[in-house]
């Protein structure tokens, strides 16, 4: 019997393994679009969009994991199988928590023997945007006291079919505020006065605050109050 020469036999292992699994040709995934920035989005609001992901190999590549690394994300794949050089799409959605700023998120994704992280990032605004974050008179005439009053105009966000102000106070009887929500511009109104004829020292440092609500979301809000004398 002639046996099999060394060469011979590396051959046949090569052919047997590349017809049951193809670990000569690495099977490869390519994202065409990770690292992605969402558009500015509002506090709990919730907004999906997907990543692209290639089969760069010669063989079908099975998903078998797509894993966010925070409850706030949620995501899946579009099909199990990436055939050859075929593409799928993870879907996935993003919940914005109540703190607004600039997020990062991962996904890991599994598929054959590859593993990745999907990443994007998010920028959150408040429901509520105020066009101040204070009130300050400098330089009043402490020889002409009198009551000054100035604006604070607060735009909630587009889901706010309605608006509504609570728990309203102040920190000295010398510091009034009211409100108002003009549905017709979309604008929450707090006026604030201030009677300086009341106050013997030099500089005021007061406090205005409240609490607003938009449907389910409320949200508790300072208005520091300042004046300075000249």
């Amino acid at each position: 019997m002639k046996l099999i020469g060394k060469k011979t036999t590396v051959l046949i292992l090569a052919a047997v393994l590349l017809l049951s699994g193809g670990f000569l040709r690495g099977q490869v995934i390519v994202v065409k679009n990770n690292d992605l920035q969402l558009p500015v989005m509002f506090e709990n609001e919730v907004i999906t969009n997907n990543f692209i992901v290639s089969n760069a190999s010669d063989q079908s590549v099975e998903v078998t994991g797509v894993r966010p690394t925070c409850g706030c994300t949620f995501a899946r794949a579009e099909t199990d199988v990436i055939p050859p050089h075929g593409l799928t799409r993870i879907i996935f959605g993003y919940h914005a928590n109540s703190q607004p700023g600039s997020v990062s998120k991962k996904i890991l994704l599994s598929a054959g023997t590859n593993q990745v992280y999907l990443g994007f990032t998010a920028t959150v605004r408040s429901i509520f945007s105020f066009d101040r974050y204070n009130v300050e008179f400098r330089n009043v005439d402490r020889t002409n006291a009198k009551v000054l009053s100035a604006e604070v105009v607060v735009t909630p966000s587009d889901s706010c079919a309605d608006v509504a102000v609570d728990s309203l106070n102040c920190s000295s009887t010398n510091v009034k505020a009211v409100w108002t929500w003009d549905k017709k511009t979309r604008l929450v109104n707090f006026k604030v006065t201030v009677d300086t004829a009341k106050y013997a020292g030099n500089n005021i440092r007061e406090n205005v605050g409240f609490n607003m609500t938009c449907g389910g979301i409320s949200r508790q809000f300072n208005i520091p109050v300042f004046v300075t004398f000249k």
